[in-house]
């Protein structure tokens, strides 16, 4: 979307700029032939004011030429004779001369005479007292050059504009001494102007600016002060005349910009569009199929950059798809023997029950043996065991049958359409068979055998994990029983439903948490018999404790029972060194650390005076895991120990590696005083091991009755006293209830 967004803004951008100079441009042009216009304008209204100054002139002048009637202002000025005035000065002179009023001034800037005129042809009258106050304004406050005219404008009451000559009153032979002064006013008539547009005068106060008002407008107006005389109102000059030519030009403009933003938008929307087409829409279609969960191929044939991205995209995914194949197919395979694991068996469990496939015959599979096999001949050998059954397997089932390697030695095979159960047991007769031939490994013949037990759906279980537990009964039972074939029999398995019901009640003590922790003391085998820590076992009033320990251990609550007690225990002893045994399914708990150190830290707890134990026999069979998890708890700051040890192999070279502090062996290791000398040698030398390593050999499960002067000469740090008053303390609750 942001490229999106910023090729519309650059095409905006581009195209609004485009248009914002051309529309510069064509005001510029246009404001050239406006100002050319103005020019025009503004010169012809100064013609029009020199023309009727001109015509007020020559007013006066045609009366001048006119020797009786200078003679007569002269006498009149001089000798005060009014009745040679009177005889050669008619009335009709100021109306034939458009004249407004006249006045005669003497020397001593008196008025002498003076004349405006009347409502109608040939009245004249006196002058008003505006008229009077205009004369005197005009000879007092205005220098007249000797010889000279003074013209000008000024406008009167009512808008009258007038247009007023003042001359000196001389001989009619221009001698003698000045007389005094003549003043003539006319008022200017359209006439005088010619016809380039209307033309009117009016008072500075009201005139216009002397501007255009509009360059759109319909009429172009231009003002221009006239020449006026001092304290009088001046006069402005303002020409109006129609736009036409503007008005035409104004046309234009607008079309061309019309034009110009027509053509601009059809080209920023086509270009828009042709950027959408060949760039932005194949990458946001190419950005949709790099986020989706299972993106397709682009079908993008562009010869162009974008067209070889999409190449290189799909490549690119062609080989994720090869990768993720090969990643799905190697977490749906046990590495060891190529056989699907369990996670694909569930699949196909699944989908064989969902899908509605007939009868179902799942069957499991032990070797016995594989342990003295590992224990006598290495790994190395029981790998490639290992590798042969599953050889064997895949020799004998059809393709459409599922087998997995589901553990260390377990097996399991998925048979879908076996039709009855007599067709399940032949095939297990089979499998059974060809596992008791024997194995040629380096040059060496191995031979085994195998438990097997078989499940039906639906007869046996209708869901995925109660066909898985039937099998799984079966199989136990053929081991338990040496049977080598035990087909699933409710009747058989007895503690079926018990099992069920105990299963039942510890699901609802963890949700209702019921389960609280109690405390078995470790004892340093010293005089006094010091505390040494308070290993904490899981207690419910409602389960037996062998039940509660058996079953957790089994259906895998024994996870979530250990951390619910070992909260509530670090609550009620804060001061106190605490030992709790881990179940192996925290194994498979990636977030435990975490989940560790959050829980220390909210209850305070010190994190050293925590002791972790872990069976050693989860080393055996899940060594990695189990190294690599204790290896994190061990960071979190918590003490480690293994508990069991001296029932399976485990290398020196892993004890060295694990940070521990103590390992814990059983009781019923040691024989009883003289019986088994080897087996008490045996426990001394592990002792002694311990010893040279730095760590505390304690001994667990220790019944009251052991001599401990026995147990502390064998070199142990301390013991365990086995507590067998839980199994009592439930049964009290039960008489109680």
């Amino acid at each position: 979307m942001k490229l999106r967004h910023q090729t519309r803004s650059l095409i905006f951008t581009s195209t609004a700029g485009l248009i914002l100079v051309a529309v510069l441009l064509i005001a510029s042009i246009h404001s050239s032939r406006f100002r050319s216009l103005e020019k025009r304008i503004t010169q012809e209204a100064f013609e029009c004011s020199i023309s009727s100054a001109r015509n007020a002139r020559e007013a006066q002048a045609r009366i001048n030429s006119d020797w009786a009637w200078w003679d007569a202002s002269y006498r009149f000025v001089t000798e005060g004779d009014s009745n040679y005035l009177k005889e050669h000065v008619p009335p009709e002179l100021l109306w034939e001369n458009r004249l407004y009023f006249a006045a005669i001034v003497d020397r001593d800037l008196s008025i002498k005479w003076g004349a405006t005129l009347g409502h109608k042809y040939p009245e004249i009258g006196p002058l008003t007292e505006e008229q009077v106050q205009v004369v005197m304004d005009i000879v007092r406050m205005n220098p007249i050059p000797k010889g000279q005219v003074l013209s000008g404008y000024t406008v009167l009451s009512g808008d009258i504009t007038v247009a007023i000559t003042v001359g000196e009153i001389l001989k009619n032979d221009k001698s003698g001494p000045s007389g005094g002064w003549f003043l003539l006013a006319s008022r200017p008539g359209h006439s005088w102007f010619g016809p380039s547009g209307h033309i009117r005068i009016t008072s500075g106060s009201t005139g216009h600016a002397p501007q255009p008002l509009t360059i759109f407008g319909g009429k172009t107006i231009v003002s221009r002060q006239l020449p006026g005389f001092k304290s009088l109102e001046p006069a402005i000059l303002t020409v109006i005349r129609p736009a036409a030519m503007i008005e035409a030009g104004n046309k234009l403009i607008q079309m061309s910009i019309f034009a110009l933003i027509l053509s601009g938008a059809i080209i920023g929307i086509a270009t828009y569009s042709w950027i959408t087409r060949k760039f932005i829409n194949r990458i946001e279609f190419l950005k949709r199929q790099i986020n989706i969960e299972d993106p397709s191929p682009l079908r993008d044939s562009g010869d162009d950059e974008i067209g070889d991205l999409c190449l290189a995209f799909n490549d690119l995914l062609n080989m994720l798809k090869r990768q993720g194949e090969i990643h799905r197919l190697e977490s749906l395979q046990d590495p060891l023997t190529g056989l699907a694991n369990r996670r694909l068996l569930d699949e196909k469990l699944h989908q064989a029950i969902a899908y509605g496939k007939g009868s179902i015959a799942l069957i499991m599979v032990d070797l016995d043996g594989f342990k003295g096999v590992n224990d006598s001949l290495g790994h190395s050998v029981g790998d490639e065991l290992l590798r042969q059954v599953g050889d064997r397997f895949n020799s004998l089932v059809g393709d459409k049958d599922t087998i997995a390697r589901i553990g260390g030695d377990e097996f399991a095979v998925l048979a879908e359409k076996i039709g009855d159960e007599e067709n399940a047991l032949t095939l297990c007769r089979r499998i059974r068979g060809i596992l008791l031939q024997p194995f040629s490994i380096d040059n060496s013949s191995l031979q085994i055998s195998a438990s097997l037990g078989v499940a039906l759906y639906p007869k046996d279980g209708e869901d995925r994990m109660s066909l898985f537990d039937a099998a799984d009964s079966a199989m136990y039972r053929a081991k338990r029983t040496g049977a080598g074939l035990v087909p699933y029999d409710p009747s058989l398995d007895g503690i079926a439903p018990e099992t069920i019901r105990i299963d039942e009640s510890i699901k609802e003590s963890i949700e209702k948490g019921l389960i609280e922790p109690i405390y078995e003391k470790e004892f340093y085998l010293d005089d006094q018999m010091t505390v040494r820590s308070y290993v904490i076992r899981p207690y419910c009033s409602q389960i037996p404790f062998s039940d509660l320990k058996q079953r957790s251990r089994i259906n895998g609550t024994a996870a979530a029972i250990d951390l619910m007690t070992l909260r509530k225990a670090l609550r009620e002893r804060k001061d106190d060194l605490l030992g709790l045994d881990m179940s192996v399914w925290h194994l498979w708990n990636e977030g435990l650390p975490l989940a560790l150190s959050g829980m220390l830290r909210d209850e305070g707890f010190d994190p050293s005076r925590l002791e972790l134990s872990f069976d050693i026999g989860c080393m055996e069979s899940h060594r990695d895991r189990c190294l690599m998890m204790m290896n994190r708890l061990s960071s979190c700051g918590v003490s480690l120990s293994i508990r069991e040890f001296g029932q399976h192999y485990v290398p020196i070279s892993d004890i060295k590696e694990l940070k521990l502090k103590s390992i814990k062996i059983p009781a019923r290791l040691i024989g009883v005083a003289g019986q088994d000398q080897p087996m008490d040698h045996l426990v001394q030398t592990m002792v002694t091991l311990a010893t040279k390593l730095n760590l505390e050999a304690i001994v667990t499960d220790l019944e009251p009755y052991e001599d401990i002067d026995r147990i502390r000469e064998m070199g142990f740090t301390a013991a365990h006293m086995a507590d067998r008053t839980l199994d009592r303390a439930f049964a009290g609750d039960i008489v109680n209830r």
